[in-house]
């Protein structure tokens, strides 16, 4: 039995739209398919019956039964369904509030902190940035690191990747007084990036060159979501 908290039930309630026997925007159909490949589970298992046997009641049952980990990996696989929906514009944003995502999961992390989990040795913190057979292995700043490590573990990249980004947009805001990358790595802000002027061509030709992959970055995302949205 998952510990969650009337409270806590309350919130996961109100993100995932279960009023009236839903959940978010799934039929019966897709709601099987999403436990089932997210999770392995078989949802519409007699066992996940309560009361009326509606989605929303089900996921209570769910609640009830499955053990922390298993919640809380449900609720990170819920919330990157949100975010991506969110992304193709098939959910308005103001639906789902950053505070009530931000709150799911926190949730998710003092459920799945319940227990000891190790990580995989390809997503280790390393002490150096290599690259060796078709692998980079990148050593993440110990903040940012200690702040996703559980997703990571638990094998949500997507969100581990944007609360990552979360934390590098903080930074570069109290060091430049830009969130956006494309602003905040202007050459005017290459003395409060480096702490220093630029010292030679390399660091001067650092904020052309980033802004370049993250024109490209954004453009191979803009690709990713349209051919998504085409399927």
């Amino acid at each position: 039995m998952a510990n969650l908290s009337i409270i806590e039930k309350e919130i996961l309630e109100k993100l995932f739209k279960m009023g009236g026997g839903y959940v978010l925007d799934f039929t019966d159909r897709t709601f099987g398919e999403f436990f089932e490949h997210e999770l392995g589970i078989d949802i519409f298992d007699e066992k996940y019956t309560y009361h009326t046997g509606s989605k929303a009641n089900r996921m209570r049952a769910f609640w009830k039964i499955e053990s922390d980990e298993v919640v809380a990996r449900c609720i990170i696989k819920l919330i990157e369904y949100i975010e991506l929906k969110r992304a193709l514009r098939d959910f308005i944003r103001e639906d789902y509030p950053e505070d009530l995502i931000e709150k799911a999961k926190t949730i998710a992390e003092r459920l799945s902190e319940g227990g000891s989990v190790d990580l995989p040795e390809i997503i280790r913190a390393t002490t150096e940035t290599s690259y060796s057979d078709g692998v980079i292995s990148i050593k993440l700043n110990d903040k940012v690191f200690s702040h996703v490590k559980n997703l990571l573990a638990n094998g949500h990249y997507f969100t581990a990747v944007e609360e990552s980004f979360k934390i590098v947009r903080k930074k570069l805001q109290q060091k430049t007084g830009f969130e956006r990358a494309t602003d905040a790595f202007k050459e005017a802000n290459l003395k409060s990036i480096f702490g220093h002027e630029p010292k030679d061509s390399i660091e001067k030709d650092f904020s052309k060159e980033l802004n370049f992959y993250i024109w490209l970055f954004n453009f191979s995302e803009m690709k990713k979501l349209i051919l998504l949205r085409m399927k």
